[in-house]
């Protein structure tokens, strides 16, 4: 058969005794389903996969350093889940820098190994870091309050675990009901409301009371946790209770915010003293 160049593609190869079209496209697709081409693709499928476990490429040959882009991530992460941690548990500039020294010697996250960054973490750990997935386990009418409340407990030193799973457990205990969206009576959100606010009373020494001689600030429930706060360390300084917590709060205040007027505090530099004076409570009275 004589096969016409109107037929013809690109570099085909007419074999006119044949009667037949040989074209490159048909040898290339033979190749990549050939045996030894499927063998040679495992191969690099499996040197992929120990370059991804161990950072490194098995070739000599390669001068890009695979293990200093693996450290170099891995440190990214380290130091950005320090971040989250430091704020999440309202530890500022000057005294994360405190706490890296304390135990690694060194003041900067930037000059620390790997290991070092995981000392730090496992430490915001047992302070109560919980690297959740950026969204609280908490949901419901009432979860605000009874968060609130538990941040609070933890920042008087009676609660060990500040974390949502240990909120629920407590929910769980004094209503019989497994999470706070499951709260929709007010009953059922009273009981946990008031047993969390009855420990805190009874072990941290909060006085719920309203009384209206007392001007409006003194009258908020966040005031009365830095009042008990104040209390319990005082007690530990082993002066004057009263004296030494007046003294205690007018120096947190003029630390924080370089004043010692309450009535102009919000209700988040009030959270902003709890957690200060949290933070010496867990420290044993240390700044």
């Amino acid at each position: 058969m004589h096969i016409g160049p109107h037929f013809l593609r690109g570099n085909d190869h007419v074999d006119q005794a044949k009667g037949q079209v040989n074209r490159p496209f048909r040898l290339a697709r033979v190749r990549r389903d050939s045996g030894a081409t499927k063998g040679a693709s495992r191969a690099h499928q499996q040197a992929f996969k120990t370059l991804s476990q161990t950072g490194r490429a098995s070739n000599s040959n390669i001068g890009f350093d695979y293990a200093a882009v693996g450290t170099g991530d891995k440190v990214m992460s380290a130091i950005k889940a320090i971040h989250v941690g430091l704020k999440q548990l309202g530890i500022n500039e000057d005294d994360a820098r405190d706490l890296y020294e304390q135990h690694t010697g060194k003041r900067s996250l930037r000059v620390m190994t790997n290991g070092q960054h995981v000392t730090i973490l496992g430490e915001l750990r047992r302070m109560g870091f919980s690297k959740q997935s950026g969204k609280s386990q908490l949901q419901g009418k009432y979860a605000p309050k009874l968060q609130a409340l538990w941040l609070s407990a933890w920042n008087l030193g009676i609660v060990r675990d500040r974390k949502d799973s240990a909120l629920l457990a407590f929910v769980k205990r004094q209503t019989g009901i497994d999470h706070t969206r499951f709260l929709y009576y007010p009953e059922d959100a009273r009981k946990a409301i008031e047993a969390l606010k009855g420990w805190m009373a009874r072990e941290a020494g909060v006085d719920w009371s309203y009384d209206r001689l007392l001007p409006d600030y003194a009258n908020d429930d966040r005031f009365k946790v830095i009042s008990a706060q104040a209390m319990i360390l005082a007690k530990r300084s082993g002066g004057y209770p009263i004296s030494a917590s007046c003294n205690l709060l007018n120096e947190c205040c003029e630390k924080l915010f370089a004043h010692r007027d309450y009535a102009a505090l919000s209700p988040s530099d009030l959270i902003e003293i709890q957690k200060a004076l949290g933070k010496q409570i867990r420290n044993g009275g240390q700044l």
